[in-house]
């Protein structure tokens, strides 16, 4: 009915009066919808406003390490310039050190991320050693040494990709300054290239010794099938009798030694 008497005005009404009934219509309309943007925008930055309070403890590079609270545990997390998060959770300490992040859990597990937010290992504990020396200077490259159960993993600080590509996890290894990596597996020993799918010499060994040679690295072996020198191929160059690698073990300078495996400083052999 309402229409009808509408339709009616609008044909006997002067048409600058219904000309300005619309445009107030129209002011109207236009004026609730910027409100309701206005509402919509104010609950957004309400809620951005509640995750920015988040209390900020440190900066680790452009990540920042804020104090959070869930399920009664109240630890550190780590986020980025926007506040997503970078961690996968809540930790008892996130700390730089120096070549990656080491974020501890509240099982006291270690969790290590990149300075880029990519997670890269995880373990029971972490330890940065230098790499073996294979000659009388001692190396001043590093590496990331992870430990979890019984195994053990080797990783280069730059990239974080492991050191020894045959095998994900090892009970001991010993990456050397020369680009070879001595491992211990099944109480055994092995040598490898880094990154190499194959070992040069598989985990045959009872126990390993650099040798360090004026102008090359060979390497004393004992094993149930040859005892002796080798080459970083593996091939064998002379075969020691039982009193000869014993004389051979005492022979030049001790440069180091880690369990059975250790480097010595010869003239000839």
């Amino acid at each position: 009915m309402s229409l009808l008497i509408w339709m009616f005005y609008e044909k006997t009404l002067p048409q600058s009066f219904v000309f300005y009934f619309n445009l107030n219509c129209m002011k109207k309309s236009v004026s609730a919808v910027i409100s309701m943007m206005a509402v919509v925008i104010l609950t957004t930055g309400c809620g951005n406003s509640a995750k920015n309070k988040e209390k900020v403890i440190n900066t680790i590079g452009n990540f920042s390490v804020v104090e959070r609270s869930v399920d009664g545990f109240t630890g550190v997390a780590l986020i980025d310039s926007v506040g997503a998060d970078v961690t996968y959770g809540v930790y008892k300490a996130i700390t730089d050190e120096g070549k990656f992040i080491k974020a501890v859990t509240s099982e006291d597990r270690v969790e290590v991320y990149r300075f880029n937010g990519h997670h890269a290992c995880s373990g029971d504990s972490v330890e940065v050693k230098n790499f073996y020396a294979a000659g009388e200077t001692p190396s001043g490259r590093q590496f990331l040494k992870l430990f979890f159960g019984e195994r053990v993993n080797a990783f280069y600080l730059e990239d974080m990709k492991s050191i020894l590509a045959i095998e994900s996890s090892r009970e001991e290894v010993y990456p050397l300054d020369n680009g070879y990596v001595i491992y211990m597996h099944d109480k055994r020993y092995g040598f490898a290239k880094e990154q190499e799918q194959e070992p040069v010499i598989e985990n045959i060994c009872d126990e390993i010794t650099v040798i360090c040679l004026n102008d090359k690295v060979v390497y004393l072996i004992k094993s149930d099938d040859f005892t002796g020198y080798v080459d970083n191929e593996g091939n064998g160059i002379k075969r020691l009798s039982r009193a000869q690698y014993k004389k051979a073990l005492n022979t030049g300078k001790l440069l180091w030694k880690d369990g059975k495996v250790s480097a010595r400083l010869v003239k000839k052999i």
